[in-house]
């Protein structure tokens, strides 16, 4: 039987509200859980506790982010082997708050460096690893075959994928709040399982 050696994990709760009660953050408890019981060590950023506002030029981007919640945000994921995004669908993509995160965490050249010598960009994350959970209310079939999942797909190869991020995963919730108790504790364990094996 194959077995998982230890490593560290950034798992990121990109749910924007910070009331209780949402499907995002039990997911990321129960993944949280089943890592650290098989030893993994999580770095857990829950995006709804920072403060932020979206970037409104390419100077602000490609400028310094001394922001404290980037620093942070940066750090944990840099100093991961795998990461973890879960967030709710939210007009067919990421929601924007959670999006406005992730373009800071981008900031600096972290992610992606120009490079001069070939005016291909330079791929930061190369030895990292990915999997995004995207919950939503619609089924999971629909927005794969009706609409492509162009809004996660789109963010897959682009921001990730062009950064370097390989193997990339995902898994699709649908039906959220009609899957009843049953389908929601199935993917609790799942999610619990992923965090064993850090995958």
């Amino acid at each position: 039987m194959m077995t998982t050696q230890p490593t560290t994990i950034c798992l990121i709760n990109g749910h924007p509200d910070r009331e209780n009660g949402h499907y995002i953050p039990a997911l990321a408890d129960a993944y949280q859980k089943g890592a650290e019981a098989a030893g993994h060590t999580v770095r857990r950023l829950n995006i709804a506790e920072y403060d932020l506002t979206p970037m409104r030029s390419p100077g602000q981007f490609y400028g310094d982010a001394d922001e404290t919640f980037i620093k942070e945000g940066q750090q944990a994921i840099l100093d991961s082997h795998h990461v973890v995004l879960m967030f709710p669908l939210w007009l067919g993509g990421v929601p924007a708050y959670t999006r406005a995160w992730l373009e800071h965490m981008a900031r600096g050249g972290f992610m992606l460096e120009e490079n001069e010598d070939n005016g291909w960009p330079k791929a930061n994350m190369h030895g990292k690893s990915l999997r995004i959970v995207c919950t939503m209310g619609m089924p999971s079939s629909a927005y794969r075959l009706f609409f492509g999942a162009m809004g996660v797909r789109s963010m897959e190869r682009g921001m990730f994928g062009i950064s370097g991020f390989h193997p990339i995963h995902h898994n699709f919730i649908g039906m959220v709040e009609g899957i009843g108790q049953k389908g929601r504790e199935h993917w609790i364990e799942r999610m619990e399982e992923f965090g064993a094996k850090a995958r």
